[in-house]
């Protein structure tokens, strides 16, 4: 390049670094000082459960972590059993020859675990609330965990 031109081109070039620069140097800012993102989703029944019990009555709270300890085995498993269900349906529908049944028990089988599960811990949950204080379970009645993101669009016609 002769040196006229490279004149000609050295202050689009200065505009041109200048505005990447720019651009990264406030994507950085952008995220300094910024909380992590929330976890997908909304907490699971041990985060609701510490949740709950941390708006109770001390002696209240004492009662409800008791049935949260007694249960942690209980509530590990119905979420291996949630974590496991995408690869057992996967599995069922690569299946050849394809055996809708097998599908089915799938669900089935799931739905059985963690129906029996669930029960386990609510009986535990009812032992430890007719163990409080009738405060705890005013309390407990009032308890609303917090939403995770806005509102979902209201069930389209036909939901039952």
């Amino acid at each position: 390049m002769t040196r006229t031109t490279l004149r000609r081109w050295m202050p689009v070039a200065l505009m041109l670094s200048l505005a990447v620069n720019f651009f990264f140097a406030g994507l950085a800012v952008s995220h300094v000082g910024r909380p992590p993102p929330p976890p997908h989703g909304p907490p699971g029944p041990e985060g609701f459960l510490q949740r709950l019990a941390e708006t109770l009555p001390p002696d209240d709270a004492v009662i409800l972590r008791r049935a949260l300890d007694a249960n942690r085995a209980t509530m590990q498993a119905e979420h291996d059993v949630r974590e496991s269900f995408p690869q057992r349906i996967r599995a069922a529908l690569l299946a050849e020859p394809f055996d809708p049944k097998a599908l089915l028990a799938v669900f089935e089988t799931t739905d059985q675990q963690e129906r029996a599960l669930r029960q386990r811990v609510q009986a535990s949950l009812a032992e430890a609330a007719a163990a409080m204080s009738p405060e705890g379970r005013r309390r407990m009645a009032e308890f609303r965990p917090p939403r995770h993101g806005p509102p979902g669009p209201p069930p389209g016609p036909g939901f039952r």
